[in-house]
């Protein structure tokens, strides 16, 4: 950005800002607001002539901020400095980078956070239920596929079947009951049929090794329960906005509780692991245990809220046969889709990589499954305050390319070190593409986050049928690392794809 002359101030009336924002302008760094406030600041003292500034901020007030109103919408503090300057054109440069916009709330220290956590009713439990709901999750996804070729005996193609069969399922029952739980039901009574009815499931899947009676409990009782995730979420959403969160701070409470959610894969896959070294009876007893307890919670610390009008009437306006009519949405829909096909195929895939391929063992599973989480904690925040420079679209796009690498690394790794490696990679593709893409997708239907957001979870929903179905037939024909090779070109058409038909989606501070 460079320093204050850069933006066309004249020396005799160059502005006194202090030695930090000095050189926070001359890396680039300085909040635009702040910037925007000291230049204000500096030529009302430094420059007699210069139009004063329309409200004044008391003494002490935090900089970039008025002490007796808002923050400045973006945009207007360019027309200031161009006036106050006679610099239109350097102005513009700013507002064209995103420097000079509004200031992105971020808490100065964790204690901010923690009161405002305490402060919000039901935001605690809405917190512990995100960790539980991924340890249920963590204890049994990674083991999916050794539980059904090894412990039921099916054929790859089998258990790809099996899989398609229990996501197409997941698709028609989630997105019923996500209807409903917008015109009709309470999250609280949705949450109650997702979380029984995944107790019930891993029940079965304790209980019974016939294919047919598993095939029941997945269809049904699983179909049911994949509700469970989103509308977790968006019971979150809600509660910071009965809370009082603002608009602008909703993103970093969001991100936390993804983080639980997260923080559950950090310790989930190691001691899964152990668990299926005893059994999977053990394993998904377990699971069936702690979906219980979420339901309870859920029971207790949930209020029992019907949607408003607003909700409603949301729900009726966006049918998806009308946003499927946009040819760029429909393009990086399907380029989603292609994507969790390949992360759906890759998450079968790795346990029998390590397995058949590179001699490792269950607790190396575990291991492998472990290492992601723990560096998506810190991915997940970077990411995050990355989003609000950048434009979504370019971390959609590296995202893509980075995956490319990964399951290319994957396909030629020798030692399950390597694989351990590459984890780190995949923490940062699963940073962008379970946060960042959720609002990419919702920049293409403006104030309609519910069906962007609806979009996006099909997107994953379709790409999961198609992996599953698409893992049987390659792993079973062709090898496990020749999966990874598929998923590699996939993966490189994917990123082509969101290249091709990008829409210029970005952050209010993108450049």
């Amino acid at each position: 950005m460079g320093s204050a002359r850069s933006v066309g101030l004249n020396p005799p009336c160059r502005p006194s800002l202090s030695p930090g924002c000095r050189r926070a302008a001359r890396l680039g760094s300085c909040p635009g607001p702040s910037l925007a406030l000291a230049l204000r600041v500096g030529i009302r003292s430094a420059c007699p002539s210069a139009p004063p500034s329309p409200r004044r901020s008391r003494p002490g007030a935090r900089l970039g901020r008025s002490a007796s109103a808002p923050p400045e919408p973006p945009g207007r503090p360019c027309g200031r400095i161009a006036a106050a300057t006679g610099s239109f054109r350097g102005a513009a440069a700013l507002c064209h980078r995103g420097a000079v916009t509004e200031r992105s709330w971020l808490p100065s220290d964790a204690k901010t956070v923690i009161r405002t956590l305490v402060a919000i009713p039901g935001a605690l439990p809405v917190f512990a239920l995100s960790l539980l709901l991924g340890l249920g999750y963590s204890f049994v996804l990674p083991f999916i596929s050794l539980f059904g070729t090894k412990e039921v005996g099916m054929t790859p193609l089998g258990f790809g079947a099996f899989m398609t069969a229990s996501s197409i399922s997941s698709i028609v029952l989630s997105t019923w009951l996500s209807r409903w739980s917008d015109t009709v039901l309470s999250r609280r009574t949705v949450l109650l049929v997702g979380g029984f009815s995944g107790a019930l499931g891993y029940l079965g899947y304790a209980l019974t090794r016939d294919v047919w009676l598993l095939s029941i409990c997945s269809i049904v009782f699983l179909g049911l329960s994949a509700v469970t995730f989103g509308q977790l979420f968006a019971l979150a959403r809600d509660t910071l906005e009965a809370g009082g969160v603002t608009a602008s701070k909703i993103p970093l409470y969001m991100n936390i509780v993804r983080l639980f959610f997260a923080l559950a894969w950090t310790v989930g896959p190691a001691l899964g692991a152990l668990l299926v070294a005893r059994s999977f009876t053990l394993s998904f007893l377990t699971a069936s245990g702690i979906l219980a307890t979420f339901t309870l919670l859920v029971l207790l610390f949930v209020p029992s809220t019907p949607p408003s009008e607003h909700s409603r009437k949301a729900a009726s306006e966006m049918p998806l046969r009308v946003a499927f009519q946009n040819p760029v949405l429909l393009a990086h829909f399907l380029a989603f889709a292609l994507f969790f096909a390949c992360s759906t195929m890759g998450m079968m895939n790795l346990p029998l990589l390590l397995l058949h391929e590179l001699r490792g063992s269950a607790t190396q599973i575990g291991v492998a499954y472990s290492v992601a989480p723990v560096f998506e904690l810190p991915f997940m925040v970077y990411m995050g305050v990355l989003a609000t420079r950048v434009r979504h679209e370019r971390l959609v796009l590296f995202a893509m390319l980075l995956a490319t690498v990964y399951y290319a690394g994957l396909a030629f790794t020798q030692l399950p070190i390597h694989v351990y490696v590459l984890q780190i990679a995949s923490a940062v593709i699963v940073a962008v593409m379970s946060g960042v893409a959720i609002s990419f997708f919702q920049t293409f239907l403006p104030n309609q986050a519910g069906s962007a957001t609806n979009l996006y979870s099909t997107a994953s929903r379709v790409g999961s049928t198609l992996g599953y179905l698409s893992f049987g037939a390659l792993a079973g024909g062709l090898g496990h690392r020749a999966v990874f090779l598929v998923s590699a070109a996939i993966t490189l058409v994917c990123a082509a794809i969101v290249h091709g038909f990008r829409h210029g989606a970005s952050s209010a501070n993108a450049i």
